[in-house]
Formats: structure tokens, C-alpha cells, sequence
């Protein structure tokens, strides 16, 4: 119990808490001391406030900027459209994730996280009238990194046309004279934007959802909850979707549905339906590894053993799930190989 509370009272020292009085100055002092990579996730946001932002971020960066921009968003003026024009002049990634709520905005070493939307309201611009407001500044750990490029591997970009769309969208509502409550619930009905499990013989539908990073891997096997091992299995949970203590045996259908959206299945199944020996034959695990190896290799010099290790945890939460049907590849071993086909 005493170790409990050190542990407890050492994350709290770790944990400044900021209010809506104080957020908008903590943001440029964030933002202007980074130097890497810069993230804003947010469910609402102004081109006003954004605009102000901007001023404190240097064209250095790497710059990613995620929000709902639900129709209803932007008929109540909770979020502008001119935003995604501004952002995308101003060199950012741009993202659409029409269920995202949360409030995120990363640095190079800290991240804050909290309730304040990119809006007046909620960065303390409206003086006494403003929202009250709590975020956290914290240490950027790797967990949190990896929390966060899953949220945008399963957002999807947007670019002039797809912007010219959702402008079309909103003068029709307008003309029309719809009524923004019929509307509260409605989705873009945009094919690139409503993101469905594809078909066998659907790929095109998952180019943009490319495998870049190691924190899109499959970092352990299912059920391998070792002590030395938690960290990994906790870290292929949160890729899922799913608690650490989640049952995945009792609950496989979801795990399934689950696997079959992460960027690393979708990558394997592009992988199967572009070889040269498909539909004849599937994807060897030898062929899957130097693949993988070759989009690694640029930035990452890893061990070769280090790929086998991520192919083996893929192909084994594939041979977990192959019961499921909601699970559309499986694992043959017709030799001394492994080689993962479609059903």
C-alpha cells in the first residue's frame, strides 16, 4: 500500500493542471519551444482561434491537425471549414474523425490534455464568459505517442476536393433551409470519408492508411501477459481498442472486427492482393518481414530478428481470430512456412 502511494504521489508531482485562464499562453509557450512534430486534436475548433495558434508554431515542424467537422458542427459554427483551407496552407496533415471528442495538443516532450476545445470558449478567449476548463500538461511518454497515431490511423486525411465537397454539402443545407435538428446525428455520407471494413477485393479504399510506424504493429501474442511482457500486450489492447483486461477468448468476434481495422491487417491484405501470386497464393512470412523490413529500414535500424518477432505476433492474433467470422484472413503452414491467404 505505501509503494501505491509513492507511485501515486510521484505521478501526481508529474501533472500540472491548467485552467481556461491560463491555457491559451501555455499552448504558445508549448508550441513554440517544439521543433519536431506538432498535433492538435480537438473536437471543435475556430478559424480565429486557429489562426492565433498558428502564429506561435514555426514552419519546422511536422504539423497534424484532427477534428469532428460533423455537419452539424459546422452549421452551429462550432467548427469553420475555413480552418481545413488555412491548415492545409499552412503545411498541415489534416484530418476528419467524426466520432473524436477528445482535446489533445502535442509538443515535442509535453502534451496536454483535457477538455478545452480550439475555440473561444474554450481556450479562455471570452474573458468572464468563456467556458471553465481543466487540462493537464504531461511528459510525452511512448504510450501516449502511440495513444494518439492511433486515433489518427483511423482518421482520414482531407484535401481541397474533399473540402470542396463538404462546402457543397453545407450551402445545400443552407438553401434548403434544413433544419439543424434533423441534421444533430447526420455523418458526411462522402465514400472517403465513411470508412467500412472492405471486401477482399477492395484496396484502393485503404491506400492512405499505410504502415509508417512500429507503434502500428502488433507488439506481442495474444494472451501473453507476462510480467516483463505487460507493457506490450497493454500497448496491443490500446491499438484494438479494447482495456488491458479485456477477455479477448469470450469476446473474439470483437476482437476480430478490431483486428480487421488495424492499419497493420489492412496493410497485409493490400500486400496479399497486390503480389504477383495472388489470388494463386498468399502472402509468405518471409515475403511479409523484408516488406516490412523495407519500409522500416529508412528511419529504424532494427535487429532482422526484431521483424520476425512483429510477423510472428501479426500471424498469431490472425490464427486466434481465424474462428471468428468477422476475421477474413487465416494462416496456412503447408511446408516449414507460414502464409497468411484469405479465407
Amino acid at each position: 500500500m505505501k509503494k501505491n502511494h509513492t507511485d501515486f504521489v510521484n505521478l501526481v508531482e508529474k501533472i500540472r493542471f491548467i485552467s481556461e485562464k491560463t491555457i491559451l499562453s501555455e499552448l504558445y509557450s508549448l508550441f513554440s519551444q517544439t521543433h519536431e512534430s506538432v498535433s492538435i486534436l480537438t473536437a471543435f475548433c475556430t478559424d480565429d482561434v486557429f489562426r492565433l495558434l498558428c502564429k506561435s508554431i514555426s514552419k519546422k515542424p511536422k504539423k497534424t491537425l484532427l477534428a469532428r467537422f460533423r455537419p452539424s458542427d459546422v452549421i452551429s459554427g462550432a467548427c469553420d471549414l475555413a480552418v481545413i483551407k488555412r491548415a492545409i496552407d499552412e503545411d498541415f496533415n489534416v484530418f476528419i474523425n467524426q466520432q473524436f471528442h477528445g482535446k489533445i495538443y502535442r509538443g515535442d516532450h509535453k502534451v496536454v490534455i483535457g477538455s478545452s476545445n480550439m475555440t473561444s470558449n474554450g481556450l479562455g478567449l471570452r474573458n468572464n464568459n468563456s467556458n471553465v476548463e481543466q487540462n493537464c500538461l504531461l511528459d510525452l511518454d511512448e504510450l501516449l505517442s502511440s495513444r494518439i497515431e492511433n486515433i489518427l490511423n483511423i482518421s482520414t486525411p482531407i484535401d481541397l476536393k474533399l473540402l470542396n465537397l463538404m462546402k457543397d454539402r453545407i450551402n445545400e443545407i443552407n438553401l434548403l433551409k434544413e433544419d439543424p435538428q434533423l441534421i444533430f446525428n447526420d455523418l458526411w455520407n462522402i465514400k472517403s470519408i465513411d470508412e467500412t471494413i472492405s471486401s477482399k477485393t477492395e484496396t484502393i479504399e485503404y491506400e492512405n492508411r499505410s504502415l509508417t510506424a512500429f507503434s502500428q504493429c502488433l507488439w506481442s501474442q495474444p494472451n501473453f501477459r507476462k510480467t516483463k511482457m505487460d507493457n506490450l500486450y497493454s500497448h496491443d489492447m490500446e491499438l484494438l481498442g479494447c482495456p488491458t483486461d479485456f477477455d479477448i477468448n469470450s469476446n473474439l468476434d470483437y476482437i476480430a472486427y478490431a483486428l480487421e481495422r488495424s492499419t497493420q491487417i489492412i496493410w497485409l491484405k493490400n500486400l496479399i492482393l497486390n503480389s504477383k501470386t495472388y489470388p494463386r497464393e498468399g502472402a509468405r512470412f518471409g515475403l511479409v518481414k523484408e516488406k516490412l523490413k523495407a519500409l522500416m529500414q529508412p528511419n529504424n535500424k532494427m535487429e532482422r530478428d526484431f521483424y520476425s518477432f512483429l510477423v510472428n505476433n501479426l500471424f498469431s492474433w490472425i490464427k486466434h481470430c481465424e474462428p471468428s467470422d468477422e476475421c477474413t484472413l487465416k494462416i496456412l503452414r503447408p511446408n516449414h512456412t507460414e502464409i497468411a491467404v484469405f479465407k
